[in-house]
């Protein structure tokens, strides 16, 4: 592939040498500026009218990645709706300002107020792109005259990476293109006011931009010689990084996955593993950087980041590396690039070299102005600018060839462009969707489901499913077939119903509650049906989703606490999960999520519904409790193997006894009394196959050691003896011991004994707690 990216250096090379030698009897161009204009401007029409047509082509089609242009297109569209940058596309976030620093897509809420369509995005980042010609055109008219002028602007509308750009769905960072040449421009005309204008609109468009400041000072300093512009920007592009990866992003970024910059390893969605050699954090990336070159010159310096480059600059005829000073304002974005671990952040094919590409053509054009003007007489500065446009559109129009996505070019795929009744099809089955409807699908449908408040991306985290109405997919794209086993189960085990299946298309809805409760909870709440929500079978490691459908009164509380709990025949919860009501904006229709763990057992289960009141302060009344049973489940046991760090073990405690490992147990007090009773839940796994038939036994024990209160029984109350188990299994097991009423105050020993049941052999014993008997 490498030999690809060079073939249009190569024979721009050949062509440069073989002009060089007739360029002297050859006529001089004449064009003049406002020819070249109109033919620049022709261009840019024709690069907007053409990629518009594809992009817009290829989104129509269900043909895009998906994720990216939901991301944005929601965000936005929640924008408009009062819920400031709000997404749900991505698994571990809801705030966008929570992964990256781009509120100048709040420019486009406006726009969204007349057409809310992510096709307002594809379109405006067309003409984005197809903009940012004419500043680099401007330049190569004033530095290399008309002629070359319009040669430089071709090889631009015609360079792979910007139709990449252009393609690959829609991303805010193909925005900082057209400022960062807007800004290059004024700064090279000594315009400052309107340099510093663009350079403040670039830092809106995304963290890494401020990165770029500082290389801007130097170059002030290098050539323009101000040393006030110059440290000012030096300063303020390493004050705003810091301020940014340090403090603003994280601020908006916390919970399970920590603290911090979301591409230095804490984000999910493409965020772990990018720099991740490197540390995690900005302080540890950079002490690595200064202290250990070894490391990152070794994923540096490989062929695929090689290619990469090759594929930057043979378009280009390696001309923007004859002017170092400006081609030194492309090395943060190349740096960010060559340094990651991310494959697509160190490819052409992707959006990440937006930032760079003006860059790359303001030294292009310097570097051909700086060959031109070498020791050159008048006429052989003549027959250089006619070799050296000459090379250039060779380079330009056989990388175009080689390398590009667009029409004529090796990497065009005319078949994502194809609208077919199959398309048509699947245009109307998403425009009949819901606005409303919370909705699960495949990354081809998202952009265009994307206008809601809440829309998914299959597969999503196993609790999401118990928060939407509809999943929707196509079942002939290649899509689906990646993730067909992850499909099957959802439309096969009764938590969703088909109501739509036409061509390959399918939709499917949560079904209604359709159990009779009738139960009343206060005065004001009446829990009227319950769809149970359980998969057949219902075994330990699914969730549960449970629909709760109700009757509010006018006067109930505006906020509401809707909480939920699996109980065992013995009271012993073994999932749990809430959600808040707001009964005076939300439909009386709640569903719960309820993680069901791998530990529990076989048997009859009880769903436990109770509501909490927080303006009062109080749980609400239901039958003379605060809670009632709803409906019953059956849970089968799963015998799979599970990592403890599977588990959800709120105390780990690992003790091995044979082939039996104590895992963990559940909380427990530190005090109890005479008479109580203390449930205590052990986790237990299998680490070879149980080797005889075992009684678990938890004791209280003085300290002295006396026994002076046990309770035995095999696991799961009798119900599953351990020759049952299988290698790995896992299982939460509960006892419930009794304080003697006659116990002495004091300090006493809590501990598990595992007995052979047939010969009462003791197994081991595993010390758990101290507690005091008050």
């Amino acid at each position: 592939m490498w030999l690809q990216s060079l073939a249009p250096f190569s024979v721009a090379l050949a062509g440069y040498f073989l002009t060089r030698r007739i360029s002297p009897t050859l006529p001089f161009p004449h064009i003049s500026r406002r020819t070249a204009d109109v033919i620049v401007g022709g261009m840019a029409c024709a690069y907007t009218l053409t990629f518009s047509t594809l992009t817009l082509l290829r989104y129509r089609a269900f043909n895009l990645d998906g994720y990216d242009l939901s991301i944005f297109h929601q965000a936005i569209w929640n924008s408009l709706n009062g819920r400031l940058l709000e997404t749900t596309v991505l698994p571990d976030i809801t705030f966008l300002l929570s992964q990256r620093f781009s509120p100048i897509l709040l420019a486009f809420v406006p726009l969204y107020a007349i057409w809310a369509d992510p096709m307002v995005l594809l379109i405006v980042q067309t003409l984005a792109l197809a903009f940012a010609g004419f500043p680099i055109y401007w330049f190569a008219r004033w530095k290399l005259g008309a002629p070359l002028g319009v040669i430089v602007a071709m090889a631009y509308y015609l360079f792979p990476a910007t139709q990449f750009v252009n393609l690959f769905e829609f991303h805010e960072i193909a925005l900082a293109l057209p400022l960062f040449a807007l800004a290059t421009f004024f700064l090279l005309r000594d315009r400052i006011k309107p340099f510093l204008i663009c350079l403040a609109c670039v830092l809106l468009v995304k963290e890494d931009m401020a990165f770029v400041l500082p290389f801007f000072g130097i170059y002030v300093l290098w050539t323009h010689r101000s040393p006030r512009l110059g440290i000012g920007l030096i300063l303020f592009g390493i004050a705003w990084s810091i301020a940014l990866l340090q403090f603003i992003l994280p601020y908006f970024y916390w919970g399970e996955f920590g603290k911090g910059y979301y591409y230095f390893g804490n984000g999910i969605a493409a965020g772990v593993g990018r720099y991740d050699y490197l540390g995690h954090s900005f302080g540890e990336i950079l002490t690595t950087l200064v202290t250990r070159p070894a490391i990152w010159l070794s994923h540096v310096f490989t062929f695929a980041k090689f290619e990469y480059v090759l594929n930057l600059f043979a378009p280009l005829a390696f001309l923007p590396l004859v002017n170092p000073p400006l081609l030194l304002l492309a090395l943060p974005t190349l740096g960010i690039s060559l340094l990651s671990d991310y494959a697509p952040q160190f490819s052409i094919h992707y959006h990440y070299t937006a930032s760079l590409i003006p860059f790359l053509f303001f030294a292009l054009v310097a570097g051909i102005a700086r060959l031109i003007a070498w020791r050159a007489a008048p006429v052989e500065s003549r027959a250089r600018k006619i070799a050296f446009g000459i090379m250039l559109a060779l380079a330009s129009i056989i990388g175009y060839a080689q390398l590009s996505a667009g029409p004529l070019g090796a990497n065009f795929d005319p078949a994502l462009y194809v609208l077919n009744a199959h398309t048509a099809l699947g245009q109307q089955l998403l425009a009949a969707i819901p606005p409303d409807a919370r909705v699960i699908t495949q990354g081809d449908f998202m952009p265009n489901l994307a206008g809601r408040q809440f829309i998914y991306g299959f597969p999503a985290p196993l609790l999401t499913y118990c928060d939407v109405d509809l999943l929707v997919a196509d079942r002939t794209r290649p899509r689906y077939a990646r993730y067909q086993l992850e499909w099957l189960p959802w439309l096969t085990n009764g938590y969703f119903e088909t109501v739509a299946e036409q061509d390959g298309y399918l939709v499917a809805r949560r079904p209604a509650p359709n159990l009779a409760v009738q139960q009343r909870y206060g005065n004001t709440l009446t829990l009227t049906q319950v769809y149970p929500g359980a998969p057949m079978p219902l075994r330990g490691g699914n969730v549960l989703c449970p629909v709760l459908a109700w009757h509010v009164s006018p006067t109930a509380s505006a906020e509401l606490l809707v909480h939920g709990e699996l109980q065992d025949q013995a009271g012993h919860t073994v999932a749990r999960a809430e959600r808040n009501w707001n009964t005076s904006t939300s439909a009386a229709q709640l569903t719960l999520g309820l993680d069901v763990p791998p530990t529990t057992a076989a048997g009859n289960y009880q769903l436990v519904v109770s509501v909490f009141d927080r303006s009062a302060n109080q749980w609400l009344n239901v039958g003379g409790a605060d809670q009632a049973s709803v409906t019953s489940l059956s849970i089968e046991k799963n015998t799979a193997s599970f990592t403890a760090n599977e588990l959800p073990i709120e105390i780990p405690f690992f003790v091995d006894l044979r082939e039996m490992r104590v895992l963990g147990y559940t909380p427990l007090p530190t005090t109890t009394l005479p008479n109580a009773t203390l449930p205590i839940g052990i986790y237990w796994r299998a680490r070879g196959k149980p080797a005889a038939d075992y009684t678990i036994a938890v004791q209280m024990v003085q300290l002295n050691g006396t026994v002076v209160a046990e309770q035995a029984s095999r696991p799961a109350s009798e119900t599953y003896p351990t020759t049952r188990w299988s290698v790995g299994e896992v299982l939460l097991d509960w006892h419930d011991l009794s304080v003697p009423t006659t116990i002495a105050p004091g300090g006493y020993n809590l501990q598990l004994v595992l007995r052979n049941a047939t010969t009462n052999e003791i197994i081991g014993v595993a010390p758990i707690k101290t507690i005091t008997v008050e």
